[in-house]
């Protein structure tokens, strides 16, 4: 894979970090140098694949040694987990996905959009010297609504941009960001492209909004020489049936005006609207007092009618 493509993998993903404004929480974290808990999706509509898996893996592994070197030696990519959807067949690799969901990814992977229709005369109206092959500008996409240097929702990547090579002349392949030492034309920001970046974040270069973020402001994360840059990587796959686990009070303050007999009733409707088989449904109960509930939950597998005796 051309560093070309790379290069978009991580610098977007410097975005979507934190909490701050119109953002997604995200687990993604930096600690001594090393991002872990990033979690990495494949959207249900693309088909099994092992290739496209091995080739996340490889992407990561080259881009971690790329970030290495931009950000001067302060981070790497250290803890991936791939989720992959329900519907692809079971791998004796993959784990049941626990925590991971679809819906808190920090990057998704998608099927490549549909082909342009064909043009009736092709070629007409291109300019001279630019290339027959349009410029694709829906491989990748980052959701940002909280300004420069504040977190994004999350990156939507399409799959082909890992596998088509005739995509990489998309995008760059820089392996420094642009920062404000003018004294370096390969690194050296242009103030005065008219570009979204130098309209959006006041003609600051990219180096200076990244350094101003909580990863490595104040000194955080400085330099560390040596550090391995190869992910760790966990391959995990959602589950086939959803699940929904009751919680029920057994307290004697459930007691009062009836309140157990209620929960009673709203307990067996809950049986009885999710009887599908793609349903596993779970009951527990706490008794409150002075205990944590939680700690005193009895859970119970099978739910059936007398699940819901109490």
């Amino acid at each position: 894979m051309a560093k070309k493509c790379l290069w978009l993998l991580f610098v977007v993903l410097f975005l979507v970090t934190g909490i701050e404004g119109v953002s997604r929480e995200s687990a993604i974290t930096l600690q001594n140098n090393e991002y872990t808990n990033i979690l990495v999706s494949i959207s249900p509509e693309v088909s099994a694949s092992s290739t496209l898996v091995a080739t996340i893996k490889t992407t990561f592994t080259k881009a971690s040694a790329i970030l290495y070197q931009a950000t001067n030696h302060r981070a790497v990519f250290r803890d991936v987990t791939i989720l992959v959807p329900s519907t692809w067949p079971t791998d004796p690799s993959y784990t049941a996905a626990t925590t991971q969901v679809f819906s808190n990814s920090d990057i998704v992977f998608v099927p490549p959009p549909a082909p342009a229709p064909p043009q009736s005369n092709p070629g007409a109206g291109q300019l001279a010297g630019s290339s027959a092959t349009p410029r694709r500008v829906d491989v990748a996409s980052t959701k940002a609504f909280a300004g420069c240097g504040l977190p994004g929702i999350r990156i939507t990547m399409a799959t082909d941009l890992l596998t088509n090579r005739a995509l990489t002349p998309t995008f760059g392949a820089p392996v420094q960001f642009c920062d404000d030492d003018q004294s370096n034309s390969s690194t050296a920001h242009n103030y005065e492209a008219p570009s979204h970046h130098n309209l959006r974040c006041g003609h600051r270069s990219t180096w200076a909004v990244i350094s101003e973020s909580s990863d490595f402001n104040n000194g955080n994360n400085p330099p560390r020489p040596g550090l391995s840059t190869t992910p760790v990587f966990t391959v995990v796959q959602a589950p086939k049936t959803r699940r929904l686990v009751v919680a029920i009070d057994t307290s004697s303050i459930m007691a009062v005006n009836e309140k157990l007999r209620e929960v009673h009733q709203a307990a067996t409707t809950v049986q009885r609207e999710n009887t599908s088989p793609d349903v596993d449904v779970v009951v527990t109960s706490f008794g409150g007092g002075d205990e944590d509930p939680l700690a005193a939950a009895t859970p119970t597998t099978t739910p059936t009618s007398a699940d819901f005796s109490l």
